[in-house]
């Protein structure tokens, strides 16, 4: 139990970087919802062989098919001692029980009483797909999923018992994870919490992000299972849960809706759906309006990463976006190094976007940053990258930038960085125009330009 607390922990700060102390208590705040109880170092395990608990599983499944509720919820009183000790399965469970198994689960989830008996079986069944892991037939996974009706009332213990299951179902078979997300029940499941359940949405989001993450490890289906996944509904649930949230002081819920997000714009179909999804209005409010870090970085990221098409930087200059954003290259350093990522991104071949950083004042910002940042190499680095991007698009550029300052600014992010800036910062000082731009930096490869040109390193 101990690991599991650690790994929930982890997993939390990980995947939707929050602090410790949050973490912790999302973690137990799962646990919980499991059914389970972390109860520190004193926790010992029991391992027993599994006859005694197969034969009730047996029996079990024998009530279920006569739908013999009461005599099930007086029979799982005896499941509930394998629900709380170790046992070591002989074997894998045959398909007819498993399958039956299943259909009593749900049976039993359906009973105000039977909640606690509900999430036993399914516990059980995942110690025995854990050791039995090629046994477990998707199918029989998909057909209890598909029983899920869409106007059956479902309670939030009973939507958390089962969505726990088919988490840990992912992470023991992830190669089923797509057929899994696609089932017609865990959809209907998927769009109860997305829609009411805010306290459940952070285990939503896992589960698709590791749906998504599972597509991309998978190249040889990656684009036509990823285009299913992140479908039209679900990019536009993502993002009207997203904007609601700006009225509910839930930071974590938005922030877990953010990062996956974020993983879910991977190629320019999925940026333009959710661009029509007003995912940038979201953004745009979400930088009005929030002070959290992470949030602030994992809109910025987003922004970064639509950038990256050419739809995407025009939907950006229309958006009213980018003065809020210029308002964050103050503040907290990782905010500032991601605003000007996301600046340094966008005005790659985009002379609008450019000329609104222009007016705005965004370069002499970029100065403010690099001066006050003198110790921060990573900082440095990318700010060395956004004057060259900007003085490569923009003459008037070059002019403001060296009447303030950039050029010895660059000279010392050189002196002082040069694992990190040596590059970018000698590109930069090339494309302001500055004499020997090139000191100290013997590059041995060609590097492509600005403007798509490859240079090679004797006309550098």
């Amino acid at each position: 139990m101990k690991a599991l607390f650690e790994d929930l922990v982890r997993s939390y700060q990980e995947d939707f970087d929050m602090e410790l102390a949050e973490a912790t208590e999302e973690a137990k705040r799962e646990l919980n919802m499991r059914g389970l109880a972390y109860v520190g170092d004193s926790h010992k395990s029991q391992k027993l062989p599994d006859p005694p608990c197969l034969s009730l599983l047996e029996e079990m499944v024998e009530y279920s098919k006569k739908r013999n509720v009461q005599r099930m919820l007086v029979l799982s009183e005896s499941l509930l001692v394998f629900d709380k000790i170790e046992f070591i399965p002989q074997s894998a469970l045959p398909s007819p029980v498993f399958l039956g198994l299943l259909t009593s689960a749900t049976l039993l989830g359906e009973e105000p009483t039977g909640l606690g008996a509900s999430s036993a079986i399914l516990k059980i069944l995942l110690v025995y797909m854990r050791s039995y892991p090629e046994s477990f037939d998707s199918s029989l996974l998909v057909l209890l999923l598909d029983r899920l009706d869409v106007n059956l009332p479902r309670s939030r213990q009973l939507a958390s018992i089962e969505l726990s299951f088919i988490m840990r179902c992912m992470e023991i078979r992830p190669e089923l994870s797509v057929m899994i997300f696609e089932s017609g029940g865990f959809q209907v499941l998927l769009q109860k919490l997305l829609g009411e359940w805010d306290d459940l949405s952070l285990t939503v989001c896992k589960i698709i992000s590791a749906v998504v993450h599972g597509c991309r490890q998978r190249l040889s289906v990656s684009n036509q299972s990823l285009m299913r996944v992140c479908s039209d509904h679900l990019v536009e649930k993502l993002v009207a849960a997203c904007i609601d949230d700006l009225s509910k002081p839930i930071p974590s819920r938005r922030r877990a809706i953010l990062n996956l997000i974020n993983r879910m714009l991977i190629n320019e179909a999925l940026c333009k759906r959710f661009i029509d999804a007003r995912l940038l209005f979201a953004i745009t409010e979400t930088i009005k309006t929030s002070s959290d870090t992470a949030q602030l970085k994992l809109c910025l990221s987003c922004l970064r990463t639509l950038s990256n098409t050419q739809q995407g930087k025009e939907e950006i200059c229309q958006s009213g976006v980018l003065e809020p954003a210029f308002k964050l290259l103050s503040g907290n350093s990782e905010v500032v190094r991601q605003a000007v990522m996301f600046l340094a991104a966008l005005c790659i071949r985009h002379s609008e976007s450019t000329r609104r950083m222009r007016i705005g004042g965004c370069f002499e910002k970029v100065i403010d940053v690099m001066s006050g940042n003198l110790k921060n190499g990573d900082l440095q680095r990318s700010c060395c990258i956004l004057v060259r991007n900007g003085a490569a698009q923009d003459e008037k550029i070059k002019g403001i930038l060296l009447a303030e300052g950039a050029e010895d600014l660059l000279r010392l992010a050189k002196r002082s960085h040069p694992e990190k800036c040596l590059d970018v910062g000698s590109a930069a000082l090339r494309d302001l125009g500055c004499t020997n731009y090139n000191e100290g930096w013997k590059p041995r490869t060609v590097v492509l330009g600005i403007d798509g040109d490859v240079i090679h390193t004797d006309e550098l």
